[in-house]
């Protein structure tokens, strides 16, 4: 009984945290503030464990306390490693869309721990729902790379393992995906995220990596055309076609 009325409290508070002009002070909290969207600016003290990136200057990191864990920005680029503990002070922010952004002001580093190891999970398992935010270690075969059409500071890599495809974000800033990486096998080393978020969209999850975390396990064929050759596919069906991987063919160019 006693820990039901500490639970119910807890989520009472949650609940109710930024609402009336108060201090967000935990993930949980303002994930609450997020889930109502509710148009406005909420203040945020959030104390917690930064989780990723190597200590270079950034304008984002994710922080992670006991009740969750949430990408924020800082308002200007800030030296932050990963491992620092510490206490994030800025606003959060809810637009008239319900899209919902942070901004740090500063961060006050109170100490350094070590971050939890990456969980090894094969392709297939990996969902927003339980691995959100979470540092992971997947493979895959590397069927394209392409620098974004739209944005040239965000590339990619599609791995595919059986029949699941993950686009793999290689940090903006860093080296290009190169056509190398085409058809070898990799394992790759990133956080996890079901969506990308803000004014740019993407529909679905991805690895967030940097280069140096990527592991070729098997390289690409120095023959790009060694393949089998396409034979009669007639009577297979779109999933069996798609199981098949990459096929030769030749002929004639008409048009």
């Amino acid at each position: 009984m006693r820990f039901l009325i500490i639970a119910v409290a807890a989520l009472v508070s949650a609940l109710s945290a930024g609402a009336d002009g108060s201090v967000i002070r935990s993930v949980a909290e303002l994930k609450a503030v997020y889930d109502r969207g509710q148009r406005g600016e909420y203040p945020f003290e959030l104390s917690g464990t930064v989780l990723d990136g190597d200590g270079k200057i950034r304008t984002n990191f994710l922080l992670m306390d006991e009740t969750g864990r949430e990408p924020l920005v800082f308002e200007q680029p800030h030296h932050l490693p990963a491992g620092s503990v510490g206490q994030a002070v800025g606003k959060a922010f809810i637009g008239s869309d319900r899209e919902h952004w942070t901004l740090v002001t500063d961060f006050i580093v109170r100490g350094r721990t070590n971050t939890p190891p990456a969980l090894a999970r094969p392709l297939v398992e990996l969902d927003g729902s339980r691995y959100e935010y979470h540092l992971v270690r997947t493979e895959g075969t590397v069927v394209d790379a392409f620098t974004d059409e739209v944005d040239p500071r965000a590339r990619f890599l599609l791995l595919q393992d059986g029949e699941t495809v993950l686009p793999v974000h290689l940090n903006i800033g860093e080296s290009s995906p190169t056509p190398d990486l085409i058809d070898a096998r990799i394992r790759v080393t990133g956080f996890f995220n079901r969506t990308i978020y803000g004014g740019r969209k993407f529909s679905g999850p991805y690895i967030n990596v940097s280069p140096a975390n990527i592991e070729i396990l098997t390289p690409a064929p120095l023959d790009p055309f060694d393949h089998p050759v396409l034979e009669d596919i007639k009577y297979l069906s779109p999933r069996e076609v798609t199981r098949l991987g990459k096929r030769t063919v030749s002929g004639r160019v008409v048009a």
